[in-house]
């Protein structure tokens, strides 16, 4: 699959800022122009007003991307991936999501995603303590990888690299992730798209690649073996392939 020009943005997750896709940046051959983008409250967008939903981060951040582009998002990044792509098709020219679902939560038509009490559960610790809550956050996604000790060690390596999110921008975040449905905009995309997924990832079940891949079967998914939801730290040799496959 080619994309036409090789521009790739790169886009993190929740409570992780920029600094998650360290490794695969440095992996990712010279000739691809790699732009890492912060989300709303994170890096250089803290501060202001954060948008009310997924479509509108993905509109705030398309100012800031390079088109068309291979657009790679973990976790709640390719959620937002997902909008961009359906806001501003001729502007994505491939998805990579890594570790993301259409739809983060459960429902009864969607049984594949995370159960609300779950969500809950982080609503809780977060009011608590939000350090603590994002180590125990790091230690869920590292949770399925060969080596969870090592995979935890190096996402709090990433924690502590940067200043954390404010609490208003982590409890937002949470309420985009409770609110947020790509499933149609899933079902609609016209560019490729490729899931790559650990296969004790705790929050993207084989389930949920399948529900995913039903609503859209030109999806193609990749289960990295011995990975969990942290595969930016834990797998980027593989995540690097998977998107040189992509390029083509």
């Amino acid at each position: 699959m080619r994309t036409g020009r090789r521009d790739v943005v790169l886009l993190h997750g929740w409570g992780f800022g920029a600094g998650i896709w360290d490794r695969l940046a440095g992996l990712l051959p010279r000739a691809l122009r790699t732009t890492t983008l912060d989300l709303p409250g994170y890096g250089n967008l803290k501060g202001g007003a954060l948008p009310q939903s997924v479509e509108a981060t993905a509109r705030r951040l398309l100012g800031g991307a390079p088109a068309p582009a291979l657009w790679v998002g973990w976790s709640f990044g390719g959620m937002v991936a997902l909008a961009v792509a359906a806001a501003r098709p001729e502007r994505v020219a491939a998805l990579v999501l890594v570790g993301a679902s259409a739809k983060f939560l459960a429902a009864a038509d969607w049984p594949a995603g995370v159960q609300p009490s779950q969500l809950n559960d982080f609503r809780v610790r977060l009011a608590q303590d939000p350090r603590a809550c994002l180590i125990g956050f790091a230690r869920l996604a590292a949770w399925g990888s060969t080596d969870v000790r090592a995979t935890h060690a190096q996402l709090l390596r990433c924690l502590n690299a940067a200043p954390l999110p404010s609490l208003r921008c982590l409890r937002h975040g949470l309420d985009l992730l409770a609110g947020s449905d790509l499933r149609a905009a899933l079902a609609r995309m016209q560019c490729p798209v490729v899931l790559v997924r650990g296969e004790g990832d705790a929050f993207v079940s084989a389930t949920a690649a399948g529900a995913m891949r039903a609503l859209n079967p030109t999806l193609a998914v990749i289960t990295v073996a011995g990975g969990g939801h942290a595969l930016p730290v834990s797998h980027a040799s593989a995540l690097r392939d998977s998107v040189v496959a992509v390029l083509g």
